[in-house]
């Protein structure tokens, strides 16, 4: 049985052994992200057992999925050092490359070390059957022994390929001296394949696998033919703006004028149309007319970049690797089940497609072919997008009939805390609470959530099912209620009567990062500094609030940031 290990130290952290385990013969970063299973455990003997999809590394960052569509057109060092080595089996490292697609050198156990090469380096170990052993925690030590030592040289200075020290194996372990718990020996692993370390490496692996799941080499090589990484999606993929719009500024844009009438008028051309897929899916066609205008101003601008060529450039160097490799792979069906021609499958540079701006994934599990022409084409067939988006919503618990919500006033000493996604009362104990309710049609029963899209001082929504639905589709507070809005304005409804805070000013994003970090100072837990506000964030920042004495409502400001820089 085979297996590969990862040494790793990082200053200032720690050290530790991944022992990787699964059925993929990639190793390194590449085989961090998609192993079926990875043991990792520390120097301390502490170890720890982590699904494919829970955690990815790559270049020392963590990674995680989640559910917004980024990209949409309508929208908007680790340094490892060299083992001891005697009489151990030969051990082999890939060459790698760093989160930006600089390739880093080839490290063999007969070759010398790698220096400090930026933020990582990796050497992986293969045919180590002594980490499965009784005895690995002393080998464990000396690697981390050896290991330290060559870090610390290469760390000095750059050493020369004649000056830096050779590898060395360690020596046999003895059995009955092992201090680190054992671990079950994982399943043999075959003959390693390196990590790429061009984007031609990378395609000619990537296509080893595309054909083993079914694509034809003809049309790999066809969907393939003349691409190259593209710089400017790598750079949308990167770029974080310091300074967002506040929602008012935004629902501002969403509502315009000019895209109202223009829904209305296709409203009205496309009626039997809507009418059917109304029918047949239960969704209101006001919303599904809202969401077309939405990403591509109803079919306007669906993006203009080769899907294909960006998604293959984020699977070789973007920051969701995995993702944009899956997005690949269901793209390439899409071209081969002859929906649509390579040449026409255009969309953002994230690789959001056609009218509604469909992934790759959620295309395959609910593209439609209304129009009966044989194809699902979301691209040039009006029926088919809006049936797919549709049948999207619809299996993301759409109601047929339901209000997305609607704006309420909130009483005197209000306890504002109850703002939050994830509390669900009925529509009777909200009205219980003293909250004012419109007249509608829906019972009493019904659950629903309170939204205070800009705190306190702003607009109050409850929202039903039919707004989470839509955060299936988007997960973003703004973007759902422009869909409802938005709706509502085709009827001549969807006024907003309580005035927006114009006076607050958004905080930027170094000041989000600055909040977390003052946040997680005094005792709170917002989670990572990201300068994202989320779930986490919000729950902090009501406990700040609590503590002030201020109304909880979880929105962060900058006369929240001025308190917290005074504690």
């Amino acid at each position: 049985m085979e297996g590969v290990a990862v040494l790793s130290i990082r200053p200032g952290v720690g050290t530790r052994i991944a022992v990787l385990s699964g059925d993929e013969p990639e190793i390194g970063m590449r085989a961090e992200r998609r192993m079926g299973k990875i043991v990792e455990f520390a120097e301390r003997g502490q170890y720890r057992h982590q699904r494919h999809g829970q955690q990815q590394r790559q270049c020392g960052e963590a990674r995680h999925e989640h559910g917004t569509m980024a990209g949409r057109t309508g929208h908007g060092g680790e340094d490892l050092g060299n083992p001891l080595a005697a009489s151990a089996p030969t051990l082999h490292a890939p060459a790698v490359r760093r989160n930006r697609g600089a390739p880093l050198p080839t490290v063999r156990a007969d070759k010398p070390a790698p220096a400090c090469y930026g933020r990582r380096s990796i050497v992986a170990f293969r045919d180590v059957p002594m980490l499965r052993t009784p005895a690995h925690g002393q080998i464990l030590r000396q690697l981390i022994a050896g290991s330290a030592l060559v870090l610390l040289t290469a760390c000095v200075d750059t050493p020369t390929a004649d000056s830096a020290p050779a590898v060395v194996a360690p020596p046999p372990a003895t059995p009955g001296t092992a201090t680190a718990p054992t671990v079950a020996a994982p399943p043999a692993l075959p003959a390693a394949t390196p990590v790429a370390a061009s984007f031609e490496d990378w395609r000619d692996g990537f296509r080893n696998e595309a054909l083993a799941n079914g694509i034809q080499p003809q049309l790999f090589d066809q969907a393939f033919a003349g691409v190259a990484p593209d710089p400017t999606v790598i750079s949308a993929d990167r770029s974080q703006p310091e300074f967002t719009r506040p929602v008012w500024t935004y629902l501002e844009g969403a509502l315009a004028e000019k895209r109202v009438r223009s829904g209305k008028t296709l409203l009205s051309q496309h009626t039997a149309l809507l009418e059917r897929i109304e029918a047949r899916y239960g969704v209101d066609r006001q919303a599904l007319v809202a969401v077309w205008g939405m990403e591509s101003n109803f079919g306007q601008v669906m993006g203009s970049k080769s899907v294909i060529r960006s998604l293959a450039t984020l699977a070789f160097e973007g920051r969701r690797p995995q993702f944009a490799h899956d997005q690949l792979l269901a793209a390439l069906s899409i071209l081969q089940n002859g929906d649509v021609r390579p040449e026409r499958m255009i969309g953002s540079w994230a690789g959001a497609m056609g009218q509604t701006q469909f992934i790759p994934t959620t295309y395959l599990s609910h593209a439609v072919d209304f129009d009966g022409d044989g194809r699902r084409d979301i691209w040039d067939s009006t029926a088919d997008a809006l049936a797919s988006t549709a049948h999207y919503l619809q299996a993301s618990g759409w109601r047929r009939g339901q209000p997305w919500g609607f704006e309420v006033r909130l009483p005197q000493g209000f306890d504002y805390a109850l703002a939050d996604m994830t509390t669900r009362k009925s529509l009777h104990e909200w009205r219980q609470s003293g909250v004012a309710l419109p007249t509608t049609a829906v019972q009493d029963g019904e659950q629903a959530s309170l939204l205070l899209p800009a705190g306190h001082r702003g607009p109050a929504f409850l929202v039903l099912d039919n707004f989470r639905s839509v955060l299936k589709y988007n997960n973003s507070t703004s973007y759902a209620l422009a869909i409802g809005l938005l709706g509502e304005r085709f009827q001549n409804r969807g006024q907003i009567v309580a005035a927006w805070p114009l006076g607050d000013t958004p905080l930027s994003r170094s000041e989000r990062i600055e909040l977390q970090n003052l946040l997680a100072s005094n005792g709170f837990d917002p989670g990572s500094a990201d300068g994202i506000i989320g779930a986490n964030t919000r729950k902090a920042v009501r406990s700040l609030q609590q503590r002030l004495g201020w109304p909880a409502d979880g929105y962060p400001t900058s006369e929240l940031l001025k308190a917290l820089r005074q504690q």
